[in-house]
């Protein structure tokens, strides 16, 4: 992620370096770890809620 970072802001307007499919590249992967960790968020709650289920039903 970092990775993506640090090429976005590399990709200024005065660059003449940079290539506008490497910065829709970044962007987009950007937005796919954006995803993974709402993802993975989603994963510990529902597991969170699942072994409170089961720890109630023990007791």
């Amino acid at each position: 992620m970092r990775r993506v970072a640090a090429s976005i802001s590399n990709a200024t307007p005065g660059n003449k370096t940079a290539n506008p499919s490497d910065l829709s590249r970044a962007l987009l992967e950007m937005k796919q770890h954006a995803h993974q960790s709402s993802a993975a968020v989603q994963v510990i709650k529902h597991a969170d809620e699942t072994l409170g289920t089961l720890l109630d039903e023990k007791a």
